[in-house]
């Protein structure tokens, strides 16, 4: 069974991160979903010409340069618009469903290359309104019966503009 390097969400610093084993000194590793979840909701996928920038004086799209060379499928996009809404949007519950969907659709991944057979993403406020966050909540249904649940979560940038 091959392990992959373990990405590990630091819920106190808000950012991921390689895991490590203390006693032993090197980096985890895994043979689940969490890196793989991880990479697709937090890598940022370009932004198309006709959506808003968070930065109305920056016109850096982003985008994995990975994409640019994919030998697997044309358009074929790694990671999510998820930044497009982190980084400038109030907490309304049209940006949190805009959020919610974009997660969902850059986990579709999964479903097509039959890791799972749903995937449901889940976007929630918490805290009082003005210095809330967002909770970001993913549920992995597996081929097997198992279902993994990832949670994610961020002070909002636009609140202390």
């Amino acid at each position: 069974m091959a392990v992959d390097l373990k990405l590990k969400y630091d819920s106190d610093l808000k950012a991921g991160d390689l895991g490590t084993t203390a006693a032993a000194g090197d980096f985890d590793g895994e043979d689940g979903l969490e890196s793989a979840v991880f990479i697709s909701l937090f890598t940022d996928k370009r932004a198309r010409d006709d959506q808003e920038l968070p930065d109305p004086q920056s016109d850096d799209r982003r985008g994995y340069y990975g994409d640019q060379i994919s030998p697997v499928e044309t358009g074929d996009e790694e990671g999510s618009w998820i930044w497009l809404y982190w980084e400038r949007a109030k907490t309304t519950e049209g940006i949190m469903e805009l959020i919610r969907q974009a997660a969902e659709e850059s986990l579709q991944w999964m479903i097509k290359d039959k890791v799972a057979v749903k995937v449901e993403c889940q976007c929630d406020r918490i805290g009082i309104e003005g210095n809330d966050w967002l909770q970001l909540i993913v549920r992995v249904y597996k081929r097997d019966g198992d279902v993994e649940t990832f949670e994610y979560d961020n002070r909002w940038a636009a609140q202390f503009e």
